[in-house]
């Protein structure tokens, strides 16, 4: 369905959307799709935390980027960061260890974006998946990419049946100073573009 949408990027999940069994098929896959579309350069490959380094060798000649999930500690890839240096990489921050090591993410010199998964955050330690109570980790994540000049990202909206609470966390979005917001639904796609590229709100960058 990508050719039918109008995001800035595409997200294609090798991890929590493939059962265990079927990854290795899946990246097989995968990597006969993006043969037959080599012009592609806006799509992302969400990796394994225990398949990475299989992964990112399979898809290295590839012009994809890889979004790195639970990302901690940029130690935890050393083993891959000379083809990590060669694509965008994503460091999807969903882990209270990820909040903590933020700074050393943010420095890390192959890491272009930081996102926010925090469906993923608010599990791991038992709080409710709420756009207010999640602020101060928010914008502990904006300060530190900004810092350090990374593009950064916020979570996916889960209020696919709200659309007003959908619309208040894009808005919050903006205002925080994220640069984007990722979307699970197509139909959160069209508000998100226009409400990033808004000229009322004149301190953004359209």
């Amino acid at each position: 369905k990508i050719t039918s949408l109008s995001s800035d990027g595409y997200i294609i999940d090798l991890e929590d959307s493939i059962n265990d069994g079927e990854k290795t098929e899946a990246l097989k896959i995968l990597c006969l799709y993006l043969s037959e579309h080599p012009e592609w350069s806006n799509v992302f490959v969400r990796l394994n935390k225990t398949r990475f380094e299989e992964e990112a060798l399979a898809l290295n000649d590839f012009n994809v980027g890889f979004m790195l999930p639970k990302f901690e500690s940029s130690e935890e890839y050393a083993r891959i960061d000379r083809i990590l240096s060669h694509h965008k990489v994503i460091a999807l921050v969903e882990t209270p260890m990820g909040v903590i090591n933020i700074q050393q993410i943010a420095q890390c010199s192959w890491v272009d974006a930081i996102a926010f998964g925090a469906e993923d955050y608010t599990a791991s330690v038992n709080m409710l998946n709420d756009d207010a109570m999640l602020l101060p980790i928010k914008s502990r994540l904006v300060v530190y990419a900004k810092a350090y000049n990374k593009k950064v990202f916020d979570t996916p909206s889960f209020k696919l049946n709200d659309e007003v609470e959908f619309e208040n966390e894009v808005r919050n979005a903006v205002n925080l100073g994220f640069d984007g917001k990722m979307a699970i639904s197509p139909k959160h796609i069209k508000y998100i573009n226009e409400t990033f590229n808004s000229c009322d709100l004149n301190y953004m960058k359209s």
